[in-house]
C-alpha cells in the first residue's frame, strides 16, 4: 500500500538533499535517530543500521539507500518492527519557488494478510508517517531557524510569540537563559535537568519543571547558534495531548546592557478534532501562564545581577 505526503524547505535544493543524504549526521539533528552504524557507504549506496527511539524503547533496521545528486534518495528497510513486512520508499526533491518541495513516497506492507490494507495504514499512522514527518520537520528546522525570527516555520501549526525585556547583556542573557545546566540555580521553576548528552551545539536533556503548580516532564533536544545568538528545540517524544512542540530563542541586543528575549512556539495537539478548539485554548493559557514564570525569574536573576554590581557572572558552559 503505497502512502505519500509534501514539504516545503525554504533552503535551496542542494542544501536540503545534502542533510538528508548526509545520513552520518542525523542523530545531532533527528531527534529519534539515535545512532548510524555504517556498513557500506560510497558514491552509489548507503549500506546501514539505523537505531531509532519508538514507543520508549529502541529498534534498529537495516537499511540500504541509493540515489541521484539533487534528485532523489530511495530506500530499501531490510529490517522493520512488527508487523511491518517491508517498507521501501523514495524522496524526491523539486525546485519550487526558489524553495524546495520534497516529496516522499512511502510503500508498507505489513504481516497481517487477512487485513492487510488496514494494517499498513495502522502502522503508516501510528509509527511510519510520525518517523518521516519528524525527520523533514528537523531538516527544515536547521536549515531555516537563521533566517525565519518573527512567523512560523511548521505550516498550520498554533503560533505563539512573546517578547521577555531583560536589562543583562546579550551575551550573558544567551549563555544563562539558554544554558539548561543553570536553569535549577537560577529559575525557581526548574525543578532538575539530566543532561544526557552536550555537544556543544546540541544539547540533550530530562527537564523536570513547574508548568503553574503541576511538574511537568520534557524530553528535549536543543541546538545552539553562539555565533547568532538562537537556539531551538524541540520535545520529542512530545507529552500527551501533544502531537509536537518546536520553541526557537531569539535574543536581540537592544543596548550594552538590555537584551530582548523572544520566545518562538509552535505545537499541535494529539486529539480528535471535536476537542481541539478546547484544547487549544486551554494549552494557550497554560503557556501564558508558563511564559510569566519565565518573566518572574528573568527578573529575579536581573536583580540578582544587580545585587553583584556587576554584570560578569561566572557560568559554567553548556560545551
Amino acid at each position: 500500500m503505497y502512502f505519500k505526503h509534501k514539504i516545503i524547505i525554504n533552503a535551496p535544493l542542494k542544501a536540503v538533499y545534502n542533510e538528508l543524504h548526509n545520513i552520518k549526521k542525523w542523530p545531532e539533528i533527528i531527534p529519534h535517530v539515535k545512532k548510524i552504524e555504517v556498513i557500506e557507504y560510497d558514491d552509489e549506496k548507503q549500506h546501514l543500521l539505523m537505531s531509532v527511539y519508538s514507543k520508549k524503547k529502541i529498534e534498529e533496521m537495516e537499511t540500504i539507500r541509493h540515489f541521484k545528486y539533487c534528485d532523489y534518495i530511495d530506500f530499501h528497510q531490510i529490517s522493520m518492527p512488527k508487523p511491518i513486512k517491508r517498507h521501501d520508499g523514495i524522496w524526491k526533491f523539486y525546485d519550487y519557488k526558489n524553495k524546495t518541495m520534497v516529496e516522499s513516497i512511502h510503500e508498507i506492507e505489513t504481516s497481517i494478510p487477512i487485513i492487510g490494507n488496514l494494517s499498513a495504514l495502522i502502522a503508516w499512522k501510528g509509527f511510519v508517517k510520525k518517523n518521516s514527518d519528524l525527520t523533514l520537520r528537523a531538516v527544515k528546522l536547521k536549515l531555516e531557524y537563521r533566517n525565519n525570527k518573527s512567523t512560523r516555520i511548521i505550516n498550520k501549526s498554533c503560533f505563539i510569540k512573546h517578547s521577555i525585556d531583560v536589562e543583562i547583556p546579550i551575551k550573558q542573557a544567551f549563555n544563562v537563559i539558554g544554558n539548561p545546566k543553570m536553569w535549577p540555580k537560577f529559575y525557581p521553576t526548574a525543578i532538575n535537568v539530566d543532561v544526557l548528552q552536550d555537544t556543544g551545539d546540541l544539547c540533550e536533556y530530562r527537564l523536570i519543571e513547574y508548568v503553574g503548580k503541576k511538574e511537568f516532564h520534557s524530553h528535549i533536544y536543543q541546538h545552539m547558534d553562539y555565533e547568532n545568538n538562537l537556539l531551538y528545540y524541540q520535545h520529542y517524544p512530545p507529552t500527551f495531548p501533544l502531537k509536537y512542540m518546536v520553541i526557537r530563542w531569539v535574543f536581540e541586543k537592544s543596548d550594552d546592557r538590555h537584551t530582548r528575549f523572544i520566545i518562538l512556539r509552535e505545537y499541535d495537539i494529539n486529539i480528535p478534532i471535536i476537542g481541539k478548539i478546547l484544547a487549544y485554548t486551554v494549552a494557550k493559557k497554560i503557556i501564558e501562564k508558563h511564559v510569566d514564570d519565565y518573566h518572574r525569574d528573568l527578573k529575579n536573576y536581573e536583580r540578582y545581577c544587580k545585587m553583584r554590581g556587576k554584570y560578569e557572572v561566572k557560568c559554567e558552559s553548556i560545551t
